[in-house]
Order: structure tokens, then C-alpha cells, then sequence
């Protein structure tokens, strides 16, 4: 998987070889032609394949063919494909597993969930201070509307994750996985890294890209009957 500026030269070059290659020798030895493989680049705007819906710790999370494909029960799942869908699902899942997991969850969350260094370090440190022992209230969880995949390579992806709540406020949150060799992990940012990773959305922002979402519609039953529900 290549990203699509990369591919797009790879393309051009290998015209413009073929294009040499037919230039040059005698009429038979231009009568034969060379196949060129090529490779088409992924299309982060295409929709998860096969998605469907279940909770954890009240909120939904989207379950499509391209992962998780194991989901232990005890909070941690793996096993994103190495495509720009992977990416969005990985980043979606182990943003929110590790945020909400409960006392007895968290430690597997994070060690299966985000990319080793400091970082994750410093995030399982703070972690330990407090204690989540109940599932989030249905009312108060944040429903996944979308996300927009921003940049992607085959060794990183940023994603940008759209969520909506029953009082209809909407939020951004900014998040970067990275390949592992083997699956996508949460990079979380450094600890001294001023950049907001979670905002407001404004519709009008160029921070969140509407044309190249991919559109998700979390199960809003929490919010039925709500006023203000989104």
C-alpha cells in the first residue's frame, strides 16, 4: 500500500518507461510488449465492509471485516487489517476502550491497545490514580458519527473521529495508529505536546475535512425520546 501522491508517481514513471522502452530497437523488438503490474492505491473513503454494532461500557462500537477479528471479552481487541479501514477501526476502538475500560480492563487495554514507549508509560501512571468501576451513563455516551482518515501511509494513519451526543453537541478528537508489522496501535502524543487533541466541531473548520468522511451512525437509542437528541 502506497499513499496516493506516491502512486500516482509510481505510475507516471513506469509510463514514461514503457513509453522509452517502445521508442528504441527495430519494429520486431517493439512487436513485443511488456505487462506492467500496478498497484491500485487504497481508498480511505470507502466504508468498512460488512459493519455491524456492540457495546462497551454503554458506548457503541463499530465491528466490520476489516477488524477487530479478536475480541478477548475482558476489554482488549486486535487484529485491524493493514488498510485505511483497519486504521479508522483501530483508532476508533482502542481510543475509546482505553479511555473507559474499567480497574480490572485497563492494563490489557493499553498494553494490547497502544504503541509501546513513553507515552503509553505516562498514560498507564495516571491511569492507576483513578478508578472506573461502572459502564458509562447511556445518556452521557458519546455516539460515533463519522470519521475522516487524513493522512495515510503504510506505516501511519491519522485519523479524525466525529462524536455526537444526546444534547446535540458535536466533537472532534484527533488521533494517530501507527503499523506494528502486525496490527495498528494507539500512538498517544508526547506528554509535552500542546497540540489539542479533541475539539469542537464547526462545521465550517478546515480541521475536519466533511467530504472525505465516512459516515458511521452509532445506534442512538440512548438519546430516543431525549430532548435534544441528535
Amino acid at each position: 500500500m502506497v499513499t496516493t501522491r506516491r502512486a500516482a508517481a509510481a505510475l507516471a514513471a513506469a509510463a514514461a518507461a514503457a513509453s522509452l522502452i517502445a521508442g528504441c530497437g527495430s519494429d520486431e523488438e517493439s512487436s513485443a510488449t511488456d505487462s506492467v503490474t500496478t498497484t491500485t492505491p487504497p481508498d480511505p473513503t470507502t466504508p468498512p465492509a460488512d459493519l455491524e454494532w456492540d457495546q462497551f461500557q454503554s458506548i457503541w462500537l463499530p465491528f466490520a471485516a476489516e477488524g477487530p477479528a479478536s475480541n478477548t471479552g475482558n476489554g482488549a481487541v486486535s487484529g485491524f487489517t493493514h488498510s485505511p479501514q483497519g486504521a479508522a477501526l483501530a483508532a476508533i476502538h482502542q481510543t475509546v476502550r482505553m479511555s473507559v475500560a474499567r480497574d480490572d480492563q485497563w492494563a490489557i487495554v493499553v498494553h494490547n491497545g497502544i504503541a509501546p514507549g513513553p507515552e503509553r508509560d505516562a498514560f498507564a501512571v495516571n491511569r492507576s490514580q483513578i478508578s472506573v468501576t461502572a459502564a458509562a451513563d447511556p445518556a452521557e455516551a458519546p455516539l460515533l458519527s463519522g470519521y475522516v482518515v487524513d493522512n495515510y501511509t503504510d506505516e501511519r494513519a491519522d485519523i479524525s473521529i466525529r462524536t455526537a451526543f444526546c444534547d446535540k453537541s458535536v466533537s472532534v478528537t484527533a488521533t494517530t495508529v501507527v503499523w506494528t508489522g502486525q496490527d495498528w496501535k494507539l500512538q498517544l502524543p508526547a506528554a509535552d505536546d500542546p497540540t489539542p487533541r479533541v475539539y469542537v466541531y464547526d462545521p465550517q473548520t478546515v480541521d475536519y475535512h466533511t467530504s472525505r468522511e465516512v459516515t458511521l451512525d452509532a445506534p442512538d437509542t440512548a438519546c430516543t425520546g431525549q430532548e435534544g437528541t441528535p
